[in-house]
């Protein structure tokens, strides 16, 4: 799986809104999101 494949999964698995606002970070709520999508990719690509 590649990193945005891991993205998409964590994403789903969180029950996140991939729509619009969450998708740019364009507020705080949606950047935190993000980053921490990013951080579980990360642990599961080093897994």
């Amino acid at each position: 799986m590649d990193l945005s494949g891991a993205i998409l999964s964590i994403a789903i698995l969180k029950g996140a809104d991939l729509t619009g606002a969450n998708l740019r970070g364009a507020d705080l709520s949606s950047a935190k999101l993000e980053k921490a999508i990013l951080r579980g990719a990360e642990r599961i690509l080093e897994a």
